[in-house]
């Protein structure tokens, strides 16, 4: 088979049968330990009034908590670095009326 060309090949990758489920538990270790790696979790506070940002950060994060206040969500999120840094822009740019930076 080509299977041992491609392991050199590509020696980082995970092979799996997903048809006769070898190695997809493998895939899924795999799968958190990127996530675990290259994943920041961070807590952001939005105002009520722009809690139209939350849908845009449901799209960029995966979101751990969504807590209520009387005048703002609180969401802690994990994401890339990159996405956590375009959330950060959005929120502060959406509450620069509202007391500046409101990310924890």
């Amino acid at each position: 088979t080509m299977l041992p060309s491609l392991k050199r090949q590509y020696p980082q990758a995970v092979f799996i049968s997903a048809t006769r489920q070898i190695r997809t538990e493998k895939l899924k270790q795999e799968l958190v330990r990127f996530m675990e790696k290259n994943f920041v979790k961070t807590t952001v506070k939005i105002p009520l009034t722009h809690a139209g940002l939350v849908n845009q950060i449901y799209g960029m994060a995966v979101v751990l908590q969504q807590k209520y206040t009387e005048h703002e969500i609180i969401l802690t999120f994990k994401s890339t670095a990159v996405n956590r840094d375009k959330i950060r822009y959005l929120v502060d740019s959406a509450s620069a009326g509202n007391g500046g930076c409101v990310i924890c």
